[in-house]
């Protein structure tokens, strides 16, 4: 098949100054006992790396192993079995005659599947064949055969789909089978460990343990976003701290690879959904029916979540979400160059919701966040027994702090509920957990240290950002120390 693009089947090479990830090799190793091995996440985790370093690790460079890399056109069924074959025959050359003569005779696709499965229950050694950019497949059609063939691998065959989005392959079904080894976002993104180690020795940058962490709390461990930052710390004239404390998702390289290989492939419709709700923090449908006028708030927050679009799960139950932090910033940043009026809406509108919801410290947030410091002046003398009620006044006093002078002289008795500089913002239990994150620990760690839920962590650390304006960890952990209260 001399007509065919013979560069979708060569494997792609290790790069050399890259971090070992050896953790990550033995997982995809131990995962080959399984007939399905899906890696799965957003653009820039390292899928394809991963592959090309457990191919060249002891265990992988002797394994036969077939390569086909996806694309838009690959989608029409009969162009995908002629591929798939060919993939296939790179280990040996006899692989798929029948299933050939069937393709040539206008067979059905299923048909030559068929017989391309029969030709492969002939080999007595183990092999593997990755289809790579599974997210380019579209059609039901294509799915369907993916699907068959998964339903009836050879037992010395195992199939790795590498893949943005999550495949609709029956998967929970192989999951509860034990036939299913899956790699996710959260086992590929780099640790704090990791990264200190990328930043200091790979890239020779000699980052101090406070910049490494504050960079580690902001890209959350994506890959590209750390290599982008490497990039840019290796080409600027400013201090690194000066940079680190600037950098954003906004910044011009993490934006273009952003936009190109996330924002610019999506439908208008979930396009203008992420940027509608991209200044709302954490996000329900509810909340986002709310603040778009929209009904379909849930089922889109769960699509974006099931396609890897950088959207992070906040509970077990699939009810509140957000985006990742560098996401968040760059869509944020969309949305006040291409309608910046409206961002001011979707707050207000998200601080009707609150209040309707009865959860007016939120409500109050939504407002300071649309800059409205007047109506934020209304809520908190109209909810300030409501809070207390709840027993969030560290939340209206650290609102009271973020109102302008002028505005706390029109009103004397707010001016009365700020606390004394000395005061307490924290409970004594969120103070327990800013000084073990303040030292390293991880969500795991502090359940495990004051024997609570990692969702009661979770909670506090939420309470914790929030009192103190921060967004993530390294934020939270400078503010009290200029705070005072570490």
């Amino acid at each position: 098949m001399s007509y065919l693009l013979h560069t979708k089947f060569y494997i792609p090479l290790a790069q050399s100054n890259l971090l070992p990830r050896l953790r990550l090799v033995a997982k995809l190793q131990e995962g080959l006992s399984n007939p399905l091995v899906v890696i799965c996440a957003p653009a820039g985790f390292g899928k394809t790396t991963l592959l090309s370093e457990w191919r060249e690790s002891v265990e992988g460079r002797d394994f036969p192993l077939a390569w086909l890399a996806l694309e838009e056109e690959d989608n029409d069924p009969i162009r995908f079995l002629t591929y798939l074959i060919a993939a296939l025959q790179t280990l040996r050359e006899d692989i798929g005659l029948e299933a050939l003569v069937s393709l040539q005779s206008a067979a059905s696709p299923k048909t030559i599947l068929t017989d391309l499965i029969g030709s492969l229950e002939g080999l007595a050694e183990s092999y593997a064949l990755v289809l790579e950019d599974y997210h380019t497949i579209h059609e039901n059609s294509v799915h369907d055969l993916t699907a068959f063939l998964v339903s009836h691998l050879p037992l010395q065959m195992r199939l790795i789909l590498s893949t943005r989005l999550t495949p609709p392959l029956s998967l929970s079904r192989l999951r509860v089978r034990g036939q299913l080894a899956e790699i996710l976002s959260n086992d590929l993104c780099f640790s704090l460990e990791e990264t200190t180690i990328f930043f200091n020795q790979v890239m020779g940058l000699n980052l101090s343990e406070e910049d490494v962490a504050r960079l580690y709390e902001r890209t959350e461990g994506w890959i590209a976003g750390l290599k982008l930052v490497a990039l840019s710390l290796q080409g600027t004239n400013s201090s690194p701290s000066r940079f680190i404390s600037e950098f954003t998702g906004s910044h011009h390289l993490v934006a273009d690879y952003l936009i190109e290989e996330v924002l610019t492939g999506l439908p208008d419709e979930v396009r203008n959904f992420m940027l509608q709700t991209s200044s709302l923090g954490c996000l329900s449908g509810p909340l986002c029916d709310a603040a778009t006028g929209r009904s379909d708030g849930q089922e889109m927050l769960e699509w974006l979540e099931r396609a890897n679009l950088f959207t992070v799960r906040q509970d077990d139950d699939r009810q509140w979400f957000r985006y990742h932090h560098l996401f968040a910033d760059l869509l944020r940043n969309r949305l006040r160059q291409t309608d910046p009026r409206s961002e001011t809406g979707y707050l207000r509108k998200a601080a009707d919701w609150y209040l309707e919801n009865e959860m007016p410290e939120w409500a109050i947030y939504m407002v300071l966040e649309a800059g409205d410091y007047r109506l934020a002046t209304e809520l908190i003398e109209q909810t300030a027994s409501i809070i207390a009620a709840h027993g969030e006044t560290d939340f209206l006093q650290r609102y009271l702090a973020r109102l302008p002078e002028d505005v706390l002289r029109d009103h004397p008795d707010l001016r009365r509920l700020i606390p004394h500089p000395r005061a307490s913002l924290l409970s004594n239990r969120e103070r327990e957990v800013l000084i073990m994150i303040a030292n390293g620990a991880s969500n795991r760690e502090i359940a495990e240290a004051l024997v609570v839920s990692l969702g009661t962590v979770k909670k506090h650390l939420n309470n914790i950002f929030h009192k103190l304006e921060a967004q993530n960890r390294s934020q939270a952990v400078a503010r009290a120390r200029e705070s005072g209260y570490l």
